[in-house]
């Protein structure tokens, strides 16, 4: 399933940045963040909270529903 997360809250703390961005997800992996991949077609497009937080691996929370 491809999903786009709309507005989420991207926070890196390696970097300092916290954004709020789209966010891409298929087959239960990131595959974006800003800006959708090529011939990416989501089927889910919830607008709830998210935030991802980065420091060498990835932890993502988000409300579906």
């Amino acid at each position: 399933m491809k999903i786009q997360i709309q507005g989420g809250t991207i926070i890196d703390p390696a970097a300092g940045t916290e954004e709020r961005k789209d966010l891409f997800i298929a087959a239960g992996r990131i595959v974006g963040i800003g800006e959708a991949p090529a011939d990416f077609h989501a089927v889910y497009r919830p607008e709830r909270w998210v935030t991802l937080r980065t420091n060498g691996s990835s932890e993502v929370d988000y409300g579906l529903g």
